[in-house]
Order: C-alpha cells, then structure tokens, then sequence
C-alpha cells in the first residue's frame, strides 16, 4: 500500500528533513540523514521516492575508518570504538545498481 502524505511525513519524521514548499508545490522535496550501510537497508527509502515519483540521489561521504576514528573521540558523545569498527565491516556503498539516480561520492 502507497503510504499518504501524512504518513510518509510521520514515519521519516525521525530521521529526515521535509520541505513544506515542495509538499504546497505538488513536488516532494526530502533530504533524509541516517546511517543505511547496506543496500536493503536503504531499499525503502528509495521506493517511497519511486511511489511519488521522485528521484532517488545518495551522497556519501567516503571518510576512512582511521580518521572517523579519530574525530569520534573528539566528540562530546563518543561512539564505542567496536561499534564503529563494525559499522565499518558491514558497509556496502551506495550505487546506481540500487536505483539512485545518482550517487555523489565526497572526499
């Protein structure tokens, strides 16, 4: 079942940026911000964007492991070492394959 606007906004309220002027404007503007490491976890989002007929683009940022490392621990909210390691190891990076539109790779 296609979800409705209002539902589509409720369920990536957690995790995304909607643009009203592109709901007024019959266009759907969506920027979502999350971690999705692997092609089924992104599948979903790309479908929503197929039901309203937009396009799908990823944008990731191909950082090395060292030097995420390295900013972690410079944060106020340090995430566990292991963790990321891990994160690390289940990465798949995004491709045109999955359906995106485009995917802009960023140093």
């Amino acid at each position: 079942m296609q979800p409705t606007r209002r539902s589509t906004r409720a369920y990536f309220w957690p995790c995304a940026i909607c643009c009203d002027t592109g709901w007024r404007s019959g266009g759907l503007f969506l920027i979502w911000i999350a971690t999705h490491l692997t092609p089924e976890e992104r599948a979903p989002y790309i479908q929503i964007a197929r039901w309203y007929g937009c396009e799908a683009e990823a944008l990731y940022f191909d950082v090395p492991l060292e030097i995420c490392l390295e900013r972690n621990r410079r944060r106020h909210r340090v995430v566990p070492e292991d963790a990321m390691e891990r994160m690390a190891a289940k990465l798949v990076p995004p491709d045109v394959a999955e359906g995106f539109t485009r995917v802009t790779v960023a140093p």
